[in-house]
């Protein structure tokens, strides 16, 4: 009887454990283990973004493996141009943004170079997040370099972003415009946003008045399509394969910083409803949207920890009050 109930309170205090861990780390514990996978055998269950031997981002995609994304490549390179106060910091610019600019093809956009089958995209195929935010860094590289050829070039890349001048964005019946990460028809709320984001601020270093009207029309489709680029509340983006509360988490900071730009915060309500979401007992989670993967690694550290509680709890048998020692002759 004392052992059975020793088995529970062991299955009880592990759980309790599990959940608060969960609850508060798995997203970086779901971060740490890919990187952790992809570093150890070059393979991994879900996107990371990693730095190579080159001392260069680059992303890892199950499916598609170890890859160099532009997009990051532009987003670093404008990072480092806002805190250029300091020499590595300058330099570091100067370095990537060369390195984005001679990536420019022959149509004057920055492909991605690798095939991507989850969305039928063969290289090289062009999205427009990366041309939003390349735009950008160029941008900030002219104007530092008082350079009016990469400047040109930073404006052809944002041209491509204009409804009917390619495959990067579309009309939408309403008149409000969506722009394409992965394709026509292929919606993308990551895309999406890290589109309008980049937009805005191109707006804002250039002063073109079009960046800000695609920016506005952007956000009126956004705010249409939202309602169903959701799974009873919770974000989900089909084409970049992560852990599912990880994924809701990132799409959640990105509305969040895109709704710090718009006027009159539209999407403050939804927010809140995202929020909850995430907040929600991880228990709960699991049950509501369950995924082979998040519940054996739950189940799994359930099982480590109960094993620690049993280890340190187990009864211990008494210790013989035999005497030992030789027997007096």
């Amino acid at each position: 009887m004392k052992a059975a109930l020793n088995k529970l309170v062991c299955l009880l205090i592990s759980l309790g454990f599990s959940i608060l861990i969960w609850q508060a780390g798995e997203v970086k514990l779901a971060v740490f283990w890919a990187k952790a996978s992809v570093r150890i055998s070059g393979n991994g269950f879900q996107e990371v973004t990693y730095v190579s031997s080159d001392s260069l981002l680059r992303s890892y995609i199950p499916g598609v493996g170890k890859v160099p994304d532009p997009l990051l490549l532009a987003e670093e390179s404008y990072r480092m141009y806002k805190t250029r106060i300091e020499p590595e910091r300058l330099d570091a610019f100067l370095k990537l943004s060369e390195k984005l600019e001679n990536s420019i093809d022959t149509s004057g956009r920055i492909p991605q170079t690798y095939d991507y089958k989850a969305a039928r995209l063969v290289q090289p195929w062009y999205n427009s997040a990366t041309q939003a935010a390349s735009a950008v860094a160029l941008a900030a590289r002219a104007g530092y370099l008082r350079n009016p050829d990469t400047f040109q070039k930073a404006k052809i890349v944002f041209s491509y972003l204009i409804p009917d001048s390619g495959t990067l964005s579309s009309r939408l019946p309403d008149g409000s415009v969506w722009f394409w990460e992965f394709g026509p028809e292929n919606y993308s709320m990551k895309g999406m946003i890290q589109t309008l984001l980049s937009l805005h601020e191109y707006h804002r270093i250039v002063g073109d008045p079009l960046a800000a009207e695609l920016f506005s029309s952007g956000v009126k489709a956004l705010q249409k399509k939202l309602p169903e680029l959701q799974t009873k509340g919770w974000l989900d983006d089909q084409y970049h394969k992560k852990n599912q509360r990880s994924e809701h988490w990132e799409l959640t900071n990105l509305l969040y910083e895109l709704n710090a730009i718009t006027p009159d915060s539209l999407f403050t309500p939804a927010l809140a409803g995202f929020q909850h979401r995430y907040n929600q007992s991880i228990l709960l989670q699991l049950t509501q949207r369950p995924s082979f993967g998040r519940l054996f690694t739950f189940a799994l550290t359930w099982l480590l920890l109960y094993l620690i509680a049993f280890a340190f709890l187990r009864p211990h048998k008494p210790r013989s009050n035999q005497d030992d020692s030789p027997a007096l002759q």
